[in-house]
């Protein structure tokens, strides 16, 4: 039986996914940020492999992908990093993921609103969130 790579990297960012979803729920945010940390590589190795790929499918199936399970942990990693009170990292993923233009597009009302809030409660830059939000 033939399984594509593309279900292989779906199944291992599936289960690092599990793996953070638990260090999230017992609020271990270090580890949590350090279990992450090699996903903004594995992410990009992704994306330039199957973007197109994952372009080609219905939006509602890109949630099957690996792709898709990545930006789904950005996403637990910008709340322990903000917990950690690193907002300057926290803005910089909110950005990557913004700019991305595949996965989770259902989130982006949520990903300015944190990006907004970040900037201007956190980093004390108001007029970077007018020239954002403009």
């Amino acid at each position: 039986m033939y399984i594509s790579s593309s279900w292989l990297r779906y199944g291992e960012a599936s289960l690092l996914e599990l793996q953070v979803r638990e260090s999230y729920d017992n609020k271990q945010w270090a580890t949590l940020v350090e279990m992450t940390d090699p996903i903004q590589q594995s992410f990009a190795e992704y994306s330039k492999e199957y973007r197109n790929d994952d372009l080609d499918l219905p939006i509602f199936l890109r949630r099957y992908t690996a792709g898709s399970v990545y930006v789904y942990t950005f996403n637990k990693r910008i709340e322990a990093l903000q917990c950690l009170k690193k907002y300057q990292e926290a803005v910089d993923l909110i950005r990557m993921l913004i700019n991305q233009d595949v996965y989770l597009l259902t989130h982006r009302g949520h990903w300015y609103e944190r990006l907004a809030l970040n900037l201007e409660q956190h980093l004390k830059e108001p007029y970077e969130v007018c020239r954002v939000s403009c």
